[in-house]
């Protein structure tokens, strides 16, 4: 539950950075846009504070995670190994001739 909570945290912080934008420049571009600027900049740390929260928070369930996969990676290795070398300890097959 709390990992379900900590990922909607960081799936709103984006949408805000990504929805933030639909504003008119108004009578001062160069002001407005470097509010936006500056608003984007905030969200954007805002992002790297609840990402930084939820490795901390979740930070078994990553490392199994990330256990997981080089578990596979190496058993894929090992699987590709043991199949080469399947292959060229296979004998030749003879040709055979027509009668």
């Amino acid at each position: 539950m709390c990992l379900q909570m900590d990922l909607k945290k960081i799936i709103d912080e984006f949408k805000i950075l990504v929805n933030g934008n639909d504003l008119s420049l108004g009578i001062d571009p160069l002001y407005c846009f470097k509010c936006i600027v500056e608003g984007n900049i905030e969200t954007i740390e805002e992002i790297e504070k609840e990402i930084k929260a939820f490795k901390k928070r979740n930070i078994l369930f990553i490392n199994a995670l990330k256990e997981l996969k080089k578990r596979r990676e190496r058993e894929d290795r090992i699987d590709k190994l043991e199949k080469k070398k399947q292959e060229e300890t296979k004998p030749e097959r003879r040709k055979t001739r027509p009668l």
